[in-house]
């Protein structure tokens, strides 16, 4: 049966997204030689576009061989001549700055990362968002054409549909860009394709710094609050929903005023820095393990195979029984001294843990691979020895071969130059012309015009066959002949020459060495052929122009004869010695011809150039054909042979996890599966064969031959090596049936009883599971009824005692599933699910050593102004119930009464301040938003503030008469449940403790003064509401808020 998989689009945010699809990238290069399935999308964003890895350095060979093509990232700077445009004119921006704190103004420009600032990662996708869209809608259309590579996943036993599709969102909550961009992400996502599943896989801070008073958990804290606030779907108002998320990422958006409801995700996976076992955290430097395990589980949910098969339909068939419960909430009720509310969260949170204990088959695959084509380019590049007997080879066979064989016997040049074009030669061309011009002359011996006659005929010849003016087409006709025959036959040489060069490449005998060998012995010897022809050359024209001289002297002595026999022997002598010095002038211009034509493809094989070294030695610097086949050498040992190394020399340095135990023998481990398919070592003789198949089953676009493969060179090394490289996997394909045990292997090493076995076990159990310790802060009963999940994926070898006494041992430990795997690796897997974020454990460090410590210096941690919205996270003890409601209560009344004084920053959002008068100098305390505010004044180091302030409530209701506590009974009440939108608190469901102490303290009072001011305060609250509801809030009024109509103002404007 296929696998069964669905598109999937994995987009990392950050550096620590990045670093999670560059691990995948790397395991599905060692297991298939590629970056990715076709099926599946990578898509890397970020403020930080150099190539450093999670941990500021730079990138590995290997990592960067697996680096993101173009299509696959997008840069999401804002410079700072972006930010001046947005900043200038902030009326344009509309979209922008409903949410944005102009107090990050001030701030630089958003490159090489947002530096911890969640805003800028907001602002850098809103900047960036049609961009970033394109994207995404581009490699969506990429995934989901399942016709282009149907018939290649045929092959890996894997079947597309296309029906849906799978959208992951990996990123961390410590910095600024993913942090602060990943809810409009998703948003963006569900927008574009509704109905999709979208899943996330959040690192914690912890895994960044172990110091709960660094940003990081500052930041985390605020997104887990808008990550709870969206990322359920509440539609009951009472439960805490506070609207849709705005889809306003343009100005278009924004002014239709869209929203969207959660979910955000369908699941998302927290992951901490150690496990929920007893085994240790991770250290900060070694962040590069928990990616590596988040990359292996995605890896494993888009892979096929019998190593991953088990694991992957046992995940997903666990993960629809996990469905109904992360849809549930977690409830918890309080009751204290009267005051009963409820607090709701959202249990849409997960985790896993993946560890392994194998032996590195895939890379070993791999660096095989790797090995046999480095194996391939030493014998194609490795010495030869000259033969013996080269230059006789060279005689009897290569200047044959060629058309260069110059000897006195062979002249191929003199013999290609003189062709007329009909296998005859340019000789017995001026020999008919003269014979048949001649007769003329014999015929009319006594016509005193006959010298003349004869003088100008020969001119004519010489001018229309012989004549070698520079201007082409004034030239003879011969000798355009000789010229064009230079040219034809050059061209033959070259390409001789090629075939030449390819056949001796291809010998393994010969090779680079002995090629280039006859390459210069060929070129010296053509040099001194140019030499000969030049001599040649010079005795044919000499002889030429002295019968010329000849000819002169016989035509003048026609004017000193009469007799006809006399007559007629001159002219016939003349005529033989017009015919030599024609003979002479062509051989002269063959020789010339012969000269350059030698000199041509002297300088075509490359008879270099002379020059001077750093030392002041003569030196030769190589050129043309020998120059191109010692760089194709130098290029195939020193480049490809080089990035082959680096490979291999990556595959050897992958750093060591932590999570993962590995029993390689090295080297050995190699040798193993470096075998042919007979099972015995690779040799000479192998790499012969192999060679021959790589060079004959080579499609159109693929080299014939080695000489050939240059021309894939051409176009980068990496072009040949990947080529060389799915050879080399389909050659080695036969190593897949050799076995290796890890069970084995471990029995082997360690005996079965001992602590060093039992270590091992221990460390794939422990850090198999869920990688979100138990929390040390009160969760209540948040945790009852969480699902989970431990597998442990193991060969299956019926009668192996290793096998038997490793199942028991992992009994013996914990309660587990077996599933199958193949004999190499042993999975450990764990999920959990259903949870709510309080489980987070150090959560409570989270806020109160950094969230809470960075609000009140001022620090915008939010992506939201608005972001009193945001329910806290944690529950409350029964001590921290008691500080809770006793500073809320306080705080209520003060603040309606205003002792505490409201007012609203430039933000919009309400801050109070305290101002202790009872002194001399009068003390003014800031006590920040409303959650702050609650949050100081329930501290123990707070209770100096917290006794003035009651201290002065309790006077004022003190010295109240009775149409004042008329008044001030209702206010309570209106805010307790009559103020609808024109109460500031009834942002508060009814069931929350803000409203239950408002009702609690009016029914007090109301009670305490009996029926007469029960009346009295339902007559005023009807009188009041209608007044509130009906009256539009002037900015005159203290502590106004937004949205429109609601305020606490109203005591103050309506008692007047």
């Amino acid at each position: 049966m296929p696998t069964i998989q669905h598109p999937a689009l994995i987009i990392g945010l950050g550096g620590t997204g990045k670093q999670v699809l560059l691990n995948f990238r790397r395991m599905y290069y060692e297991r298939y030689g590629s970056t990715r399935p076709p099926y599946v999308g990578h898509l890397w964003v970020d403020t930080d576009y150099r190539n450093l890895t999670i941990d500021g350095k730079e990138m590995d060979f290997l990592m960067q061989e697996v680096n993101f093509a173009e299509e696959e990232k997008i840069g999401v700077e804002v410079g700072s001549k972006e930010l001046k445009k947005i900043y200038d004119n902030t009326q344009d921006y509309p979209y922008i700055f409903s949410w944005f704190d102009k107090e990050l103004m001030k701030l630089g420009p958003i490159v090489d990362g947002a530096g911890g600032i969640r805003s800028f990662g907001r602002l850098a996708f809103f900047y960036h968002y049609t961009n970033i869209m394109a994207k995404v809608r581009n490699l969506l259309g990429k995934i989901n054409d399942v016709n282009i590579y149907r018939n290649a996943l045929t092959e890996q036993g894997i079947q597309v549909d296309a029906k849906s599709t799978d959208v992951w969102l990996i990123f961390s909550i410590a910095g600024g860009t993913g942090n602060g961009m990943f809810l409009d992400f998703a948003f963006a996502l569900r927008h574009l394709l509704p109905g999709v599943r979208i899943r996330s896989i959040i690192l914690l801070p912890s895994v960044f710094s172990n110091d709960f008073s660094n940003k990081y958990y500052g930041n985390a804290y605020s997104a887990l609050m808008e990550l709870e606030h969206y990322g359920y779907g509440r539609d009951v108002v009472q439960d805490g929903v506070q609207g849709g998320f705005p889809l306003a990422w343009t100005r278009e958006l924004y002014d239709n005023g869209e929203t969207l409801s959660g979910p955000v995700f369908d699941t998302t996976y927290l992951i901490d820095n150690a496990p929920a076992s007893h085994a240790g955290q991770v250290a900060l430097d070694n962040k590069n393990a928990l990616c590596r395990m988040m990359a292996e589980w995605l890896y494993i949910e888009y892979s096929s195979g019998p190593e991953v098969a088990g694991l992957v339909a046992k995940r997903r068939e666990d993960e629809v029984a996990f469905a109904d419960a992360l849809n549930m909430v977690f409830t918890h009720q309080y009751d204290y001294q009267g005051v009963q509310f409820k607090e709701i969260f959202s249990r849409r949170y997960s985790s896993f843990g993946l560890s392994k204990l194998y032996v590195p088959v895939d890379r070993v695959e791999t660096a095989v691979q790797h090995r046999l084509v480095k194996d391939l380019i030493v014998f194609w590049t490795g010495g030869r020895e000259i033969p013996a007997d080269l230059d006789n080879l060279l005689e009897r066979d290569y200047f044959r071969k060629v058309r260069i064989n110059n000897s006195t016997e062979h002249r191929d040049f003199i013999h290609a130059l003189e062709t007329d074009g009909t296998g005859g030669r340019l000789s017995h061309i001026l020999k008919g012309l003269i014979r048949d011009g001649g007769g003329e002359f014999i015929r009319n011996v006594y016509s005193a015009q006959v010298r003349k006659k004869m003088e100008d005929w020969r001119q004519d010849i010489l001018q229309g066959q012989l004549d070698r003016k520079d201007i082409q087409a004034q030239r003879g006709k011969i000798t355009k002949s000789i010229l064009q025959n230079s040219e034809d036959h050059y061209k033959v040489v070259i390409e001789n020459l090629g075939q030449l060069v390819t056949e001796m490449l291809n010998e393994p005998h010969y090779r680079f060495d002995v090629t280039l060998e006859v390459l210069h012995r060929m070129c010296s010897r053509l040099s001194n052929d140019v030499e000969q022809f030049k001599k040649m050359e010079e005795r044919s024209r000499a002889s030429s122009n002295n019968v010329a001289g000849q000819v002169l002297e016989l035509l003048r002595w026609l004017d000193d004869v009469n007799g006809r026999f006399t007559r007629q022997t001159v002219i016939e002598v003349a005529l033989e010695s017009i015919e030599r010095q024609m003979i002479r002038e062509l051989q002269a211009q063959i020789a010339g011809a012969a000269a350059v034509l030698a000199s041509r493809v002297a300088d075509y094989i490359g008879r270099g150039t002379q020059d001077k070294n750093a030392q002041g030695e003569k030196m030769t610097v190589e050129s043309c054909l020998i120059k191109q086949v010692m760089d194709y050498r130098d290029a195939l040992k020193n480049d490809v042979l080089s990035r082959l190394n680096e490979r291999i020399h990556a595959f050897e340095k992958i750093e060591p996890s932590p999570i993962y135990q590995e029993l390689s023998q090295g080297v050995q481990e190699t040798d193993f599966f470096y075998v042919d398919q007979n099972n015995n070592p690779i040799g000479e003789n192998t790499l012969t064969l192999w060679e021959k198949n790589f060079f004959g089953k080579q499609e159109a676009a693929g080299p014939s031959d080695l000489w050939d493969m240059r021309n894939t060179l051409k176009q980068g090394e990496k072009k040949l090596i990947v080529r060389l490289l799915y050879f080399a996997k389909k050659t080695m394909s036969h190593i897949r049936d050799r076995r290796v045990d890890v069970i084995e292997r471990l029995s082997e090493r360690h005996k079965t009883d001992t602590p060093q076995y039992k270590a091992v076990v221990d460390q794939l159990l422990s850090y198999g599971k869920h990688w979100l310790p138990e929390p040390d802060h009160f969760v209540g009963n948040a945790l009852r009824e969480k699902e989970s999940r431990l597998w442990v994926a193991v060969s299956e070898q019926q009668g192996s005692e290793p096998h038997e006494d490793f199942k028991n041992d992992v009994m013996q430990s914990e309660t587990c599933q077996f599933l199958a795997t193949t004999s190499d690796r042993v999975y450990a897997a764990s999920e959990i699910a259903a949870f709510p974020l309080m489980a987070i454990r150090n959560l409570k460090r989270y806020r109160d050593e950094s969230y809470y410590r960075y609000l009140q210096d001022g620090k915008v941690l939010h992506t939201d102004l608005a972001y009193e919205k945001f329910q806290d996270l944690l529950l409350k003890k029964s001590d921290e119930v008691e500080s809770y409601i006793g500073a809320l209560r306080i705080f209520l009344q003060a603040t309606l009464l205003g002792v505490i004084k409201a007012e609203k920053s430039n933000t919009g959002l309400m801050k109070y301040v305290y101002v202790d008068d009872s002194q001399i100098f009068s003390k003014s305390t800031k006590l920040g938003p409303f959650s702050l505010a609650i949050a100081r004044l329930a501290r123990s180091q707070e209770k100096a503030s917290r006794d003035g302030i009651q201290a002065r409530v309790v006077d004022a209701i003190n010295s109240m008469d009775d149409k004042t506590m008329q008044k001030w009974c209702t206010l309570l009440s209106f805010h307790a449940e009559w103020g609808e939108n024109a109460s500031f608190f009834s942002r508060f469901p009814e069931t929350h403790a803000v409203r239950q102490i408002l009702k609690q303290e009016a029914d007090t009072l109301i009670a305490q003064n009996g029926d007469r001011m029960k009346q009295a305060v339902l007559t005023e609250l009807n009188n009041l509401t209608t007044w509130a509801t009906s009256t539009p809030p002037r900015a005159a009024f203290w502590a106004v808020e937004q949205p429109e109509g609601a305020g606490i103002y109203i005591f103050e404007s309506w008692r007047r």
